[in-house]
């Protein structure tokens, strides 16, 4: 496995984990707070409420993308050969990494075209 590839999956696979943690964190404060609210509902509380679940939302988006990448580009060696990168897009946080693929795929495009301009 290039070192590149390795360094695609790392990424992606720290924030996932960074994901899950703050989407727990954000589940228990969120019912924390409905939990502590519940008699008095006035505009910042439910202002609180939604912006609660917005990240959630986010964070669920975020965990599946990147389990989905992991998951379907488990045995690639290459990396052109990653598939799954449309669920990257998906998962909001991993604008970074999709944008090092495009990079990565870029330089060896670039290498390509030099090695057959050096054999004609």
């Amino acid at each position: 496995m290039s070192k590149k590839v390795l360094n695609v999956k790392q990424s992606v696979f720290k924030t996932l984990i960074v994901s899950i943690i703050f989407f727990i964190f954000s589940i228990i404060c969120s019912a924390i707070f409905l939990v502590v609210s519940d008699k008095s509902w006035t505009g910042i509380t439910i202002g609180i409420a939604v912006l609660c679940l917005v990240l959630n939302l986010m964070f669920i988006f975020a965990i599946i993308g990147g389990s989905v990448f992991l998951r379907v580009n488990k045995k690639i060696d290459h990396v052109e050969k990653f598939r799954a990168r449309g669920a990257l897009d998906a998962g909001l946080f991993y604008f970074r990494i999709s944008s090092k693929i495009d990079k990565y795929i870029k330089e060896l495009e670039n290498e390509d075209k030099k090695e057959e301009v050096q054999e004609d």
